[in-house]
């Protein structure tokens, strides 16, 4: 029996898989965020140990065939971490996209929207890989989750200033962090040890807002979408065949809002009016079963997805608004 083990290290968080050839899941583990621009390097180090020792969980001297893993910045530290679980045969690197791709559509051929911390949208075609954006919070990361709520608490500072209308934003940020003047959010902002992540944090806030229908809190939603749609338009016209396979997301940011997903999918059907537009099934570190299975078959069949949702149940992408995906599906999926 072959082992394999599949790892997903984002801003927001640590996950690891660890499963066989029978698709069996033997071990899951997570932890806190690994992006160097955002953590500290004591806190990533502690993050990964507490993934890699949730999901070795008893196990001892395990021979891992192969590795597949997809981590903002270096993955020094999980292999110096796992070599006290595990000896590993091979390790294959793999970048957002191509561990994300897989996971939500069971194919290595299509494009995704990924929306988390930061944002980034790949297409690709088997081992070829193209990106747009993927710049980072001080001169990209369009359409992120801090993109979104430096956008939340730019407008809550217009209003504080006089100079911006009133936004249900202002109340859930007061409530959230227990200030009573908004000038207390500045060292809680500037001096965390993340202060993207910090900001970032505040996008369920605006998503909140604008489910209460926060004309200010719409306005970003419906924007973000569109900036990640004009990200995927641009991937598409310099390569037309890559739409073929259709469009997927992945990311936290999208699990909050309907509006965003709705801007999303109506900018894309405007501008490419044939694009198939598809819901993801599971999260992106279950893209590395995914790619170890299709390293024996061209594709992955209904029972093994069937067989699949059940053994990673807790890895199956879900939104906040399940039911309203539903009916856009319907529309243009």
């Amino acid at each position: 029996m072959e082992h394999y083990m599949s790892v997903d290290g984002g801003g927001t968080k640590i996950i690891a898989l660890l499963y066989n050839d029978n698709l069996k899941l033997l071990g899951k583990g997570s932890g806190g965020g690994v992006n160097p621009r955002f953590e500290k390097r004591e806190n990533i180090e502690n993050n990964i140990e507490m993934c890699i020792r949730d999901c070795f969980n008893g196990l001892k001297a395990v021979y891992i065939n192969r590795l597949y893993v997809s981590m903002v910045g270096s993955a020094d530290a999980l292999r110096r971490k796992l070599s006290a679980y595990a000896k590993v045969q091979e390790v294959i690197a793999l970048n957002e996209g191509e561990i994300s791709l897989p996971g939500a559509i069971q194919s290595r051929k299509g494009v995704i929207a990924l929306s988390g911390t930061g944002s980034v949208v790949f297409a690709l075609d088997g081992d070829a890989c193209d990106c747009s954006g993927g710049w980072g919070s001080l001169i990209g990361d369009e359409g992120s989750g801090f993109y979104i709520g430096r956008k939340g608490i730019a407008a809550v500072v217009k209003e504080y200033e006089g100079c911006g209308p009133e936004t249900l934003i202002t109340k859930l940020i007061y409530d959230k962090y227990k200030v009573r003047f908004l000038r207390e959010i500045i060292p809680i902002v500037y001096n965390s040890a993340s202060p993207q992540a910090t900001i970032a944090s505040i996008c369920p806030l605006v998503t909140k807002a604008a489910a209460s229908g926060d004309n200010i809190a719409i306005n970003i939603m419906n924007d973000a979408g569109i900036q990640m749609g004009m990200q995927v338009e641009a991937l598409v016209k310099k390569n037309e065949a890559i739409k073929e396979n259709g469009v997927t997301i992945a990311g936290g940011a999208w699990k909050g809002s309907r509006l965003m997903f709705e801007s999303f999918c109506g900018y894309l059907t405007s501008e490419i009016p044939d694009i198939k537009i598809k819901m993801p099934l599971f999260e992106p570190v279950v893209g590395g079963v995914v790619i170890e299975r299709l390293r024996t078959q061209d594709f992955i069949d209904s029972k093994q997805i069937c067989r699949m949702m059940e053994e990673y149940s807790d890895y199956t992408y879900k939104t906040q608004w399940e039911e309203k995906a539903n009916e856009i599906g319907k529309k243009v999926f």
